[in-house]
């Protein structure tokens, strides 16, 4: 595997456990600033509909742009929305912040895609998203025990600056990395 590959695979794995950390006891969360699971779900589906509605239109953008520059706005975007959940009491401001995490994934996820796949030795595309998928799997489990962890005995706070933290060092660690330049192809 490839320096570019393997950068891709560790900053995104950061991004994939800081949203396995706090999934798994997000309606917890909710649920003790007030919210029922009716506002928890709403919440989620809040996320996925503004994301859903926004990756098409980011994924045609990062065709004809620089990669590099949109993951990096989607993470910081991501890490603003974990950080700003420390400042947020009501539904609707964990909505707000929902729309913001929605359109941080859909900003970098198809940049992450196109760049990721573009990575792959050719001989390699189905181990390469294998290895992809196998970080995904284990952000999910040492996420969700790590967020239980966190939660009980430090509090949601600590959660939010920590995930937070995790998706503004994914950010400024493909700010930073050379093998990650834009190679216009067309």
């Amino acid at each position: 595997m490839n320096i570019r590959t393997r950068i891709l695979l560790y900053t995104n794995s950061l991004i994939l456990l800081s949203c396995s950390i706090l999934g798994p006891i997000y309606a917890i969360y909710l649920n003790k600033i007030g919210a029922n699971l009716l506002e928890a779900s709403m919440a989620m589906g809040i996320f996925a509909f503004v994301a859903g509605i926004t990756t098409y239109i980011f994924g045609r953008f990062s065709d004809s742009h620089d990669p590099k520059k949109i993951m990096i706005l989607g993470y910081f975007l991501m890490g603003l929305a974990f950080l700003l959940y420390n400042f947020t009491s009501s539904l609707y401001g964990i909505y707000c912040l929902q729309v913001l995490m929605g359109l941080g994934e859909a900003i970098y996820s198809p940049a992450f895609d196109k760049t990721y796949t573009e990575s792959m030795p050719k001989d390699k595309i189905g181990s390469t998203w294998g290895l992809w998928e196998l970080s995904n799997y284990f952000a999910q489990a040492i996420g969700a025990l790590i967020g239980g962890l966190i939660s009980e005995y430090l509090g949601f706070n600590a959660i939010f600056i920590t995930i937070s933290s995790m998706c503004f060092v994914s950010c400024i660690w493909v700010y930073y990395s050379k093998e990650l330049a834009f190679e216009r192809t067309s």
